[in-house]
């Protein structure tokens, strides 16, 4: 059940490599879905990982996952909080050629870099 191991992603976050094998096996299923890249992006953010955060995100939208606020945003405060600015401002351009609108938490996390 996706669900479940989604959910079970979202417990392991303290323990990220099971976290990730969880998703692995999701995906090796033909079953990662938005929801499961949401919770492994915020584990792997929980445990401090910003770039493996990135590379998990860059690849969401490779297998054709279009972002959402809840996956997008905490990437992307989270390289306002890590004072990556470039970064960041890249980041917010690539969400909005992909359809997102911004929330104003996120225009105000830019404006305060």
């Amino acid at each position: 059940n996706v669900d479940a191991v989604s959910r079970a992603i979202s417990l392991c976050g303290c323990e990220l490599p099971v976290a990730e094998s969880l998703f692995e096996s999701l995906v090796a299923a033909g079953n990662d879905s938005e929801g499961a890249y949401s919770c492994l992006l915020r584990a792997q953010l929980g445990s401090g990982d910003l770039d493996r955060a990135l590379v998990t995100f860059r690849r969401m939208l490779q297998r054709g996952i279009a972002p959402r606020g809840r996956n997008a945003s905490p990437v992307l405060h989270a390289l306002c909080a890590a004072g990556r600015q470039v970064d960041a401002m890249r980041f917010s351009g690539r969400l909005v050629r992909h359809g997102l609108v911004l929330s104003q938490e996120d225009h105000a996390a830019l404006l305060l870099l």
